[in-house]
């Protein structure tokens, strides 16, 4: 939302969704939560959704929900090594990892190493 991505917020709304449907339960606080987060889009629809759950006021005068940053965050990505322009391997690796240290993983596993033998590495492109 701050980023202005609304196709990105309301395709998470829709996973969100999907993954309730595939639980098939929720509670009504998590409902009104939906319907706060909702609101932004269809706030027709989602003052509806706070009547009927038996939520109160207007869902535009609610407080956002808040989140902790710390735990949504990727501890592992995967990283995609290529070489002349075709993906080669890709590695597990801590999310932190300074170009450095995945430069070298890179060039230690064995499929890069096939590509790599008797050649001189001429670019590397690396993107935090």
């Amino acid at each position: 939302m701050e980023k202005l991505k609304f196709n990105t917020a309301v395709s998470k709304l829709m996973i969100l969704l999907n993954s309730i449907e595939e639980h098939k339960s929720i509670t009504s606080q998590q409902l009104q939560t939906f319907g706060i987060l909702l609101s932004s889009f269809a706030p027709q629809l989602a003052q509806q959704l706070r009547t009927e759950t038996g939520g109160e006021g207007l869902v535009e005068l609610q407080s956002r929900p808040t989140y902790d940053m710390s735990l949504i965050q990727e501890l592992t990505i995967s990283l995609p090594v290529q070489v002349n322009g075709k993906v080669r391997a890709n590695l597990a690796v801590a999310a932190d990892i300074d170009e450095t240290t995945a430069l070298s993983l890179a060039q230690d596993h064995p499929n890069v190493q096939k590509y790599l033998a008797n050649q001189k590495i001429r670019k590397v492109i690396y993107v935090q």
